[in-house]
């Protein structure tokens, strides 16, 4: 049992391995949900948005009120790169 238990009763010692069980459900219990609750802070306020698998990997699209797709913003470091292009 290790050095722990022989300095613990058998009550102490039960009621200490029942606290290490709760302690480490309620730990996975948070990292289990902790996805779900921080997902709304993670959306974006303009639309909702689908994630569909392509060839190339994720793509996120953004869906507008009217149910058309809303264009992408043009990452903010691009310098107008894509403006230039067209």
């Amino acid at each position: 049992m290790g050095i722990v238990a022989a300095t613990l009763s058998s009550g102490a010692w039960r009621r200490f391995k029942a606290l290490a069980l709760w302690l480490g459900l309620s730990a996975l219990m948070v990292h289990g949900l902790a996805p779900y609750c921080l997902a709304g802070a993670l959306v974006s306020t303009s639309g909702d948005t689908i994630v569909i698998c392509t060839v190339h990997g994720q793509k996120t699209i953004r869906i507008g009120a009217d149910g058309a797709e809303l264009p992408e913003k043009a990452p903010a470091d691009d310098m107008g790169l894509r403006a230039s292009r067209a």
